[in-house]
């Protein structure tokens, strides 16, 4: 058994590229978009077992009496797909860190814009189908239009109190792009009104919708 599951999880490492399945909070997983949204999918042994199969044949070879060897086709046995999600650890598996829906700027200040896993920041980017991201270089006319569109065009109409509210709104809008970026604690976001009705709800979800489109 122990020469079996290496070879097995051998294999299974040769054939994860791309990554089909990643180490995840100290369990195997996978990500999985089935309904259009991506999650994260701790795998059990009849995922494991489906993923092992399309990656190796397995075979059980059984000595006749006259020496001939019969071979037959079989499915990874319980015992293997027991041994290796019993793994201590899972050596050169990528680690997952979780699933995000939009682009975010790693640790090296690089912004990954390709849909999949970034093994810099442990994150899966599910793009879906609607988001085209273009040209992402920074220059003066950009930067202009991006500051109209969050200020202008998203939260114009919000009666913020003040320039500091104003602007905490922005940093709540734009802390989860930079997020994989900064070490340590960040400061949480409160809205609050001196009355009903004044649009904290709708403000909370304007300024999460970009990086949560769902």
């Amino acid at each position: 058994l122990r020469e079996l599951s290496d070879d097995a999880y051998s294999v299974l490492l040769a054939a994860n590229n791309p990554p089909q399945v990643y180490q995840y909070g100290g369990q195997l997983a996978r990500v999985t978009a089935a309904d259009g949204r991506a999650s994260v999918q701790l795998l059990d042994p009849t995922m494991l077992r489906y993923r092992l199969s399309r990656v190796a044949d397995f075979v059980a070879v059984k000595v006749l009496k006259d020496g001939t060897r019969q071979q037959s086709w079989v499915a990874p046995s319980d015992r293997l797909i027991a041994d290796i999600l019993a793994y201590p650890e899972w050596p050169n598996m990528p680690a997952l860190s979780g699933v995000v829906t939009g682009p975010v700027v790693g640790p090296s200040g690089l912004v990954r814009v390709e849909a999949g896993y970034d093994p810099a920041t442990g994150l899966y980017y599910h793009a879906g189908d609607n988001l085209t991201i273009g040209d992402i270089e920074p220059t003066p006319e950009r930067v202009a239009w991006a500051v109209g569109l969050i200020l202008d065009d998203l939260l114009g109409d919000f009666p913020f109190k003040d320039a500091a509210s104003r602007a905490n709104a922005v940093a709540l809008l734009l802390l989860p792009f930079a997020r994989p970026s900064i070490e340590g604690c960040t400061p949480l976001h409160i809205l609050n009104a001196p009355t009903p009705g004044t649009g904290k709800t709708l403000a909370a979800r304007v300024a999460t919708l970009p990086f949560n489109p769902d």
